[in-house]
């Protein structure tokens, strides 16, 4: 199912950035069109069966990457939003850029999000960067 991006805009004045949280509580932002950082996404929180928080982060043209987060801001394009953001629900999709940038939920709560062909897939026993 398609979400209404609308929902998730993180912004009243353009339709550059959009956040959400997933089921097991990783907050995640998808972003575009911003002067001084390039379009990506970004997933921060808890990783199933790993301990300490983790930053997941692509972005266009790069491939994933992994963190751990080691302090409150962490390394890459951007700071996820605040855990105001709504929920994006099993088996839901936020798409913008007519797709281009995008995350969903999986069956396990988790998250799978591209830009392009580069993205990062969450699953219960492991992450897939690609």
């Amino acid at each position: 199912n398609s979400a209404e991006s609308g929902k998730y805009s993180k912004r009243s004045d353009d339709n550059s950035l959009f956040g959400f949280l997933t089921p097991l509580g990783l907050r995640c932002s998808l972003a575009t069109g911003r002067e001084s950082q390039p379009d990506g996404v970004s997933c921060v929180g808890p990783i199933p069966r790993r301990a300490h928080q983790w930053s997941l982060r692509v972005e266009r043209g790069s491939g994933a990457k992994i963190y751990i987060e080691l302090n409150k801001s962490g390394p890459g394009i951007f700071t996820p939003p605040e855990p105001l953001s709504p929920t994006l629900t099993r088996h839901e999709a936020l798409q913008i850029n007519q797709g281009d940038i995008a995350c969903g939920i999986l069956d396990a709560g988790t998250p799978a999000c591209h830009i392009g062909d580069h993205g990062f897939v969450v699953n219960l026993d492991n992450v897939v960067l690609f």
